[in-house]
């Protein structure tokens, strides 16, 4: 005979009807109620934490008895359970069982289910540091050694330790057992598994207390993230799916003590004298419809608003660049760089600045001339009406529709715009960076990359264009929630794959060679626990000479790699350029990308939110002539028209968000004890990149995301005792040196002659072999001259690659066999006898070099020189001779120079309307052609420090005492001369921040104040003009 149940006690059924009939109750509390809730339930469970991490400090237990004191830990914990149960305080953890199995039972929407998620989790995450940081931190509950050691020892069990599977694995188990009260709870403590709202007490409390291992980072990745989807598995899943569909599917409404449920048609408390809570979201429905109704007017000028806010967003910019533009025309160098910063290193930077701000300007002219054009001859509907005629002609019918239209649509305005700014992408990178020497890429590689960029826009934008779309297609009003999320999913998976898939694309890269900077990096990031996977190097002087460093990999998992420029290890000294890591290193540590990632996601889900009142507005389709259409793409985009204004607020606000981020990163690599080595590549980086050194406030704040150099340097406290870059060297290498030799040269003969080459002349001699034409010339056209250049090769890095291919090719091309023979001789014998090149003391000022000679049937000369690790270019040019094996295009290429030809008697005769010629007739070819063999040649660096080179037949080297070789005195003295002369009117004379200029229609001129660039007609005029009045004369 079986025993009745007692009459108190309910049935499984029962039971889960009840679970059922609590979710729908809990999920319907006012939000701020669900909220407090959550906090008291954070704050109970923190307390029954506090209590497991006392018991576990008994040091005795811990090494005689680990089991016993475990196990009594276990069954002390669940009374903060006891009492959440008691008090009726809600747990997430709970919760994830209770909805589920409401929604499961049709009586909870999926929505309301996750809302009430969200609130419960955030109501324990801050009732649990509440507790963590006010009472039981600076409540000095775990001051002690023993009991700090132990919250630091168990938070590194649970966090550190375990991998982030096990941690997710652990968490399923924990909520499986956790839905009781005594016993399963007990089970789950003693086995080690993982409660989310537990996590939030033991891991925030070991970082209160200083844990080095663990970072705020990591406990998002491996403390919460793992464990909450665990526990949603875990209550959801196993117990909530598992035991509605034994106990409740298919089971009509269960009478419970004889009552039924009823569908809550108002919340399960008083709401006050305010209305239900269905008539609530009525309120909020209908306050969002007369938004939108209000908006949605016929006569509402929706074009002329955003002309209007076009206009107005114009001319702030502009009025910003104006402000800006004039604090670039100051004369004098910051009081804070003045010891460091030479003056001419700040006239190249300021008028670098200058350069750019016209061009912005110009190309922001043009691109509001281009908006308004296509706002005023209504752009968009006719694309839009092309794409759709060009889909619905060519494209299977599968791929008809809005989708596919919408995506062609944005692919053909991208072409438009593309095809538009053609100009001014070729002249920003061929022209304004070409001119202050930071260009490198050739016009293939520009192609390239554009092609690249349109190839990978296709492949990416097209499955993300059309989720895009369908998510607000297929989720209706509330569709900028899902739309969020997506977006989260794609930003995170584009940090993911962007190092790994798009980066080679564009660049190689590859592993740092072992050295000293190697284990010096290797060893800060070990000892900042940085999880670091590799370090790489970015041939960035591919495309320009601006440095950088970063590391890639998401925030909060997985190793990283560090990323350094090849351009930033050229020009920087080791410690410098672990300074430069130890920076990028605090925004890891400070979690600074956590932070700007937080901040976008904010910015998209309100930006998203907004559209939703604008996404069905008929009149704002109607004014830009879509009449019959409502393309979604359309009005999104009309909507980013007309939130444009909040356009510079948000990046106002951003600026000064990153400002402080970086202020932060700089305060701690100097922490760390690199003060004087980041203040020193600070310095260095801003004369390279010719950043600007001083800026207008207003216009700081709004376009500049990192502070100026002056106020890092302050910032700092940073003061240099002595200069930390040669200025001169720097500002020469700066303007372009070395920087406009041929990329794209194919070796065309044996490359182990370039080995013997090297071999000649040893590691640290940088060979250079030109020489004369094919053996049917005459002996003054077949000379052969050498030139040398010492200099340390770890200083050019990947030049040097490059320029003895390019040498390499010259010489194989223009050098006869015999010639290459005495050339090697010539050189080996050279470098053992420097001492008769005579160069050596004081003969040419400051300067060192050897120069060398082309036959002057070939039409040009080099010359170089070299100032400690630095190899300086100084060219001359002229016409390339028919029989000239080297193409006359190749040459101008890759030398850009002028020359001046000059017999050894230099007289007035000169005609300096022959020199200015920009094509000199055949006579005066002829002329040049016959030219003896000992030809007098002149280059000048600048009109300041003229430079008088010489060549010779390589069968006699001049000697110091020769006639060959004047004197220290007489070489400047007759230089000082010649550059007074008004043949120097087709020399390159460098004035300003460049030595090279368009050597066909430039001509520079310092003479009696002229330093403006003239066009070649009207500076023939004028030289011709003085001339004839007798103002200039030359005499020996």
């Amino acid at each position: 005979m079986h025993s009745q149940p007692p009459s108190n006690a309910y049935t499984p059924q029962e039971s889960f009807e009840i679970v059922s009939r609590t979710g729908v109750k809990k999920a319907h509390m006012r939000i701020e109620k669900s909220f407090l809730s959550g906090c008291s339930g954070g704050m109970i469970l923190s307390f029954a934490c506090a209590t497991l991490i006392s018991t576990h400090t008994s040091p005795w237990y811990q090494e005689n008895a680990p089991g016993l004191i475990k196990t009594i830990a276990a069954l002390v914990f669940p009374y903060g359970l006891v009492i959440v149960q008691m008090t009726g305080s809600d747990l997430c953890t709970g919760s994830f069982m209770y909805t589920t199995v409401a929604a499961l039972h049709r009586r909870l929407s999926v929505w309301r289910m996750l809302q009430h998620w969200g609130v419960t989790f955030l109501g324990n995450l801050a009732g649990s540091l509440f507790v963590c940081c006010v009472i039981t931190g600076y409540g000095g509950l775990f001051e002690g050694d023993l009991y700090r050691e132990e919250s630091l020892h168990f938070a590194y069990k649970k966090q550190v330790t375990p991998e982030w599977y096990q941690i997710f694995l652990r968490g399923i188990g924990a909520n499986w057992l956790v839905v009781g009260i005594w016993w399963p709870t007990f089970a789950f403590v003693s086995l080690g598994f993982d409660h989310v709202v537990a996590n939030m007490f033991l891991i925030p409390n070991a970082i209160f207390h200083g844990s080095p291992e663990i970072t705020i980072g990591m406990y998002i990745w491996k403390g919460i993230m793992p464990s909450l989807l665990g526990n949603i598995i875990g209550g959801g899943l196993f117990v909530g799916v598992l035991f509605w569909y034994v106990h409740l599917q298919g089971q009509g409404d269960i009478n419970i003590d004889g009552h039924r449920y009823e569908p809550m048609t108002r919340p399960a408390q008083d709401l006050g004298r305010w209305v239900r809570l269905k008539e609530k979201k009525d309120m909020t429905e209908s306050r969002e419809q007369r938004l939108a109704r209000w908006l949605d007017r016929p006569l509402f000028p929706w074009k002329r608003l955003v002309v209007g806010f076009s206009l107005a967003e114009f001319a702030f910019e502009n009025w910003l660049l104006f402000r800006q533009y004039r604090v670039l025309q100051r004369t004098s160098v910051p009081k804070a760089l003045d010891k460091e910063i030479e003056r001419d290193t700040f006239d190249k930077s300021q008028e670098y600045g200058r350069a750019k701000a016209k061009f912005s300007f110009i190309s922001g002219l043009f691109n509001q001339v281009k908006s308004l054009a296509a706002l005023y001859f209504n752009l968009y509907p006719f694309v839009w009406a092309t794409a759709g005629t060009v889909i619905s002609r060519y494209a299977p019918a599968r791929f008809s529709g809005e989708i596919s239209q919408s995506l062609l649509f944005m692919y053909m305005l991208g072409w438009i715009d593309l095809i538009a700014g053609l100009g001014f992408s070729y002249y920003h990178s061929f022209v304004l960076e070409e001119k202050f020497g930071f260009n490198k890429m050739t016009v293939k590689l520009w192609l390239t990359d554009m092609i690249k960029g349109q190839a990978l826009a296709i492949a990416f934008g097209i499955p993300i264009g059309s989720a895009f779309l369908s998510i607000i297609n297929k989720t209706g009003q509330g569709f900028f929630y899902y739309l969020w999320m997506f977006m989260l999913v794609i930003q995170i998976t584009g940090m993911t794959i962007y190092p790994i898939i798009i980066v080679p694309l564009f660049n190689k890269l590859e592993p740092l060679k072992p050295g000293k900077l190697k284990e010096s990096v290797e060893a800060l990031a070990s000892k900042l626990n940085f999880p670091l996977a590799e370090l790489q190097v970015i041939d960035g002087s591919k495309r320009s000479a601006h440095s950088n460093a970063y590391f890639t990999g998401l925030p909060w998992i997985g190793k990283k790699k560090i990323v350094i420029y090849d351009t930033l290890l050229e020009k920087s000294t080791e410690k410098e350029v672990e300074a430069v890591l130890a920076h990028e290193l605090g925004h890891w540590k400070m979690n600074h990308t956590s932070r700007l990632l937080f901040i976008s996601q904010a910015h998209l889900f309100y930006m998203f939110a907004l559209f939703s009142v604008f996404i069905n507005n008929s009149s704002l389709y109607a004014d830009f002539g879509f009449h019959r259409e409502r393309p979604t793409i359309v009005g999104f985009m009309l909507f980013n028209e007309i939130l444009s204004p909040t356009d510079s607020i948000v990046k106002l606000l951003l600026n000064i968000w990153t400002r402080s981020m970086e202020y932060e990163a700089d305060a701690f690599a100097v922490k760390l004890g690199y003060a004087g080595e980041l203040g020193a590549s600070l310095i260095k980086l801003q004369i390279q990149n010719l950043s600007s050194m001083d800026a207008d406030w207003f216009y700081s704040s709004f376009h500049h995301s990192h502070p100026i150099l002056t106020e890092r340097l302050k910032a700092m406290k940073w003061t240099g005792e002595k200069k930390v870059v040669d200025e001169k060297a720097a500002d020469e290498d700066k303007a372009g040196l070395l920087t406009t030799f041929l990329h794209n040269v194919r070796p065309i003969a044996h490359w182990a002659n370039l080995d013997a080459l090297l071999g000649l002349v040893g590691s640290h001699v940088l060979p250079v072999v030109v020489g004369g034409g094919g053996g049917g010339s005459s002996s003054s056209s077949s000379t052969t001259l050498v030139a040398l250049a010492d200099i340390g090769t770890g200083s050019l890095g990947i030049q040097i690659k490059r320029i003895l291919r390019l040498w390499l090719w010259l010489r194989l091309q223009i050098l006869p066999a015999q010639a290459c023979s005495d050339a090697s001789q010539v050189m080996h014998e050279r470098v053992a006898h420097r001492a008769t090149l005579g160069i050596e003391g004081d003969t040419l000022g400051c300067y060192e070099g050897i120069w060398v000679e082309v036959r002057m049937c070939f039409g040009v000369l080099q010359a170089w020189r070299t100032e400690g690790l630095h190899l300086h270019r100084l060219y001359t040019k002229a016409p390339a001779h028919p029989d000239a094996r080297l193409p006359p295009a190749t040459v101008m290429n890759a030398f850009r120079c002028l020359r001046l030809a000059a017999r050894p008697a230099i007289s007035p005769a000169i005609s300096p309307a022959a020199l200015l010629r920009p094509r000199p007739s055949a006579t005066a070819a002829a002329q040049r052609t016959c030219a003896p063999s000992h030809t007098r040649q002149i280059s000048l660096l600048s009109p300041r420090r003229p430079l008088l080179f010489y060549t010779s037949s390589p069968s006699t080297l001049p000697t110091p005492g020769s006639s060959a070789v004047p004197s220290s005195s007489e070489t400047l003295d007759l230089a000082s001369k010649m550059s007074s002369h008004p043949a120097m009117g087709s020399m390159q004379i460098r004035c300003g921040p460049r030595d090279t200029y368009n050597p066909s229609h430039l001509v520079r001129k310092r003479r009696h104040g002229f330093l403006s660039r003239l066009r070649t007609k009207k500076g023939r005029k004028m030289i011709m003009r003085r001339l004839k009045k007798g103002r200039w004369n030359i005499s020996h």
